[in-house]
């Protein structure tokens, strides 16, 4: 029920944007209340403001923590399926390894799937890291091992390009 001013107008309460001195706009929480006299004649008005930009803050993180979160659930059922299919297609290339012989030409590129599979399980793991709130296994790498594999699968790629090592 809305109390109501001498000409009808409703005393205005709840969640308001207000004008501070400054300009500066805040959203707020406002109560107001008739003042009554003794023979319930409208003798003023007591309003009561809040400022709520401090909870209005809190809730907007608390949206994108809850989007960050349904982000890296998303992220694990997707890294969980690009997982199984990445076992499917190490399985299939395994199985065509056993049948080539060391120089049959195509061993080359099953052995270069094999890379790009084993590079990409390599990513699913660091996207089930993200689904996990950022629990990374933590350990040290051989940036000259990372740069050598890099190397080999860019050779293997295009024929165009050309790869020179300087250590």
């Amino acid at each position: 029920v809305h109390a109501k001013l001498r000409d009808g107008q409703p005393i205005p309460s709840g969640e308001m944007t207000l004008v501070r001195k400054s300009g500066e706009t805040f959203p707020a929480l406002v109560s107001t209340h008739p003042l009554l006299d003794d023979k319930g004649a409208l003798n003023g008005v007591l309003s009561v403001s809040i400022d709520i930009s401090e909870q209005k803050r809190l809730e907007a993180q608390l949206r994108q923590a809850h989007k960050m979160e349904a982000i890296g659930t998303l992220a694990g059922g997707i890294a969980h399926d690009f997982n199984n299919l990445l076992m499917g297609i190490h399985g299939r290339a395994s199985l065509m390894a056993v049948d080539l012989g060391p120089s049959h030409p195509h061993r080359e590129h099953v052995s270069a799937i094999e890379e790009y599979v084993h590079s990409a399980t390599n990513l699913t793991k660091q996207l089930l890291g993200f689904a996990r709130d950022g629990k990374f296994d933590v350990k040290s790498t051989n940036m000259n091992e990372i740069a050598q594999e890099t190397l080999r699968m860019f050779a293997r790629t295009k024929r165009e390009i050309s790869i020179h090592e300087e250590y």
